[in-house]
């Protein structure tokens, strides 16, 4: 099954999705922000080009600027 995340641009949005999921029967979940910067971090990640691979040294040098 797949899923659709909808991010209300305020909370008279929110409660209206919230309702319309309610009278429609269908199951929500509420993400925190933390929640929400989690799975688009998990996103790209996933996105990632992993047949490169990248040294120690350089990874270090990009963090620490």
């Amino acid at each position: 099954m797949k899923s659709v995340i909808i991010t209300p641009r305020n909370k008279d949005e929110f409660q209206f999705v919230t309702d319309l999921f309610i009278s429609l029967n269908v199951a929500d979940k509420k993400l925190s922000i933390t929640d929400t910067e989690n799975l688009g971090l998990a996103i790209l990640m996933q996105e990632s080009d992993r047949s490169k691979n990248v040294s120690e040294k350089i990874i270090l040098r990009k963090s620490k600027s």
